[in-house]
């Protein structure tokens, strides 16, 4: 069997040309195949389209076709959505009943505790201070991480044990002498520039007893300057202006009260003022606070209050009965005007089924509706117009009845 020789499998397979532009040869192929198939797609729906047109259009036909209710059906039942939906979003509003209140106190409680909760501020930077120096390559060798007192105590040192060698060497000539007062001069420019070398945006705090000390000083040498200086004698200013008071303002000054008297009466009216608005605010919150604790009575007296309350309660019910017997009785009369000029206003009697119509309260008159309602074609007909024309089906017979009584009496008024 023949053999693949390595180098000619290696060509074979080795690719022409970098990743980056075989990726984007793919891309352009792949963008380029989508598009062709969308316009392949719009292609043939155009040509569906046109086939299915034939330029004749039927706008009439198409729009008449169905008559004006059929049509208004679609948006009748959208308005009955939409109500519906109104309707239900009142029910769920009006479910909740519950509105606390928060008086004066629990609000300054509440602001207090975000406020204490709240993150201090961070301090700014100081901007007032504008002098911004440049350093020196001079103060640059100079700069040295050690405490100044520690390194000026080593190189004194290293210098005085210099010094004393080279007083066993050879006793000191004109040039070292020289050479010392250079180096004391750098010493002393060296320290003024460490010690007076000025700081960006530092504020020292404030030695109060040395302020105050200075203070003193301060003082003691004015009053000793105050004593032995001679003051000269100040020339007295010349003033021209002179007004004069007319007769009004001169009756107005003499019967006016002092300025201080004034002010007086000023601070304790306002003061009043103050007083008397403090009360209303607290009577307004007593007023709409909505805390009411139940108090316990003792015995005694809460055996007096539950025989003032049985009083109160059998006054009441004792007016509701007269009450109850003045309205039946009204209700009577009106029955007995209806039943005897009914032919005259040309409305048929009300069908007597042993119902009694009135004197019913609203779950008695659902009642009757509900049978109604429920009873054979021949009592619906009969029951179809009561009360001069009011169509009637069902629970609403009573309420016909009711209008028709009250057309009778204002046609009384009106007689």
């Amino acid at each position: 069997m023949k053999s693949i020789p390595v180098s000619s499998f290696k060509n074979h397979f080795a690719p022409q040309s970098s990743v980056y532009d075989r990726q984007v040869a793919k891309l352009a192929v792949t963008q380029k195949k989508i598009l062709e198939e969308q316009q392949r797609k719009q292609q043939i729906k155009d040509e569906e389209e046109l086939r299915e047109t034939t330029f004749q259009p039927r706008i009439n036909e198409v729009v008449f076709d169905q008559d004006f209710y059929s049509r208004q059906e679609y948006y009748q039942k959208k308005k009955e959505q939409k109500i519906q939906e109104m309707r239900n979003q009142q029910k769920k509003e009006q479910e909740f009943t519950f509105q606390p209140r928060i008086n004066r106190t629990s609000e300054y409680i509440l602001a207090t505790r975000m406020h204490q909760q709240r993150e201090p501020p961070k301090p700014s930077p100081n901007s007032d201070f504008t002098f911004q120096p440049e350093i020196g390559e001079f103060a640059k060798q100079l700069s040295f991480n050690e405490e100044t007192y520690k390194r000026l105590y080593n190189t004194h040192g290293q210098y005085a044990v210099k010094a004393q060698q080279q007083t066993y060497e050879s006793p000191p000539a004109i040039g070292n002498q020289q050479l010392l007062c250079e180096r004391l001069h750098n010493y002393k420019a060296y320290y003024n520039a460490q010690h007076q070398k000025p700081t960006i945006n530092f504020n020292a705090t404030p030695d109060l007893i040395l302020k105050r000390k200075n203070e003193q000083l301060l003082l003691s040498r004015r009053l000793r300057m105050a004593t032995t200086t001679t003051k000269a004698p100040l020339a007295e200013p010349e003033y021209t202006f002179q007004p004069e008071l007319n007769e009004v303002s001169k009756h107005l000054a003499i019967n006016r009260e002092p300025i201080v008297e004034r002010l007086q009466t000023a601070q304790l009216e306002k003061e009043a003022k103050l007083q008397q608005l403090r009360m209303q605010k607290e009577l307004k919150e007593i007023e709409e606070c909505t805390f009411k604790p139940s108090i316990n009575e003792f015995q005694g007296h809460q055996q007096d209050f539950m025989e003032k309350q049985q009083r109160l309660l059998d006054k009441r019910r004792n007016l509701e009965k007269e009450l109850e017997l003045k309205r039946i009785q009204k209700e009577e009369d009106e029955i007995r005007y209806v039943q005897e000029h009914c032919e005259g206003f040309k409305a048929k009697p009300i069908p007597d089924y042993g119902i009694k119509l009135f004197n019913n309260d609203s779950s008695q008159k659902k009642k009757i509706g509900e049978m109604l309602e429920n009873g054979d074609g021949e009592m619906a007909r009969e029951l179809k117009r009561v009360g001069g024309g009011d169509l009637v089906v069902g629970s609403l017979a009573v309420d016909s009845v009711d209008k028709f009584v009250k057309r009778i009496r204002e046609a009384k008024f009106m007689k």
